[in-house]
């Protein structure tokens, strides 16, 4: 049976885990998610400002 990771939880089965310690876990999750999301469309973003940088820099070094 696969234990829960954080200490709290250590050597309970997930079926001894209360509804209240899930909430509390699927509410830390999301907001990871969040901030996870937020970390991805800023590199996006990034990513896309340093491709069209590139992309007129390469045009300027073909002519």
């Amino acid at each position: 049976v696969k234990k829960w990771p954080d200490s709290s939880r250590q050597g309970k089965t997930p079926e001894h885990v209360t509804d209240n310690e899930i909430i509390q876990g699927m509410s830390k999750l999301s907001l990871r998610l969040e901030a996870m999301e937020s970390m991805i469309s800023s590199l996006t973003s990034e990513l896309k400002s340093v491709r069209s940088e590139y992309d007129e820099v390469m045009k300027r070094l073909s002519k």
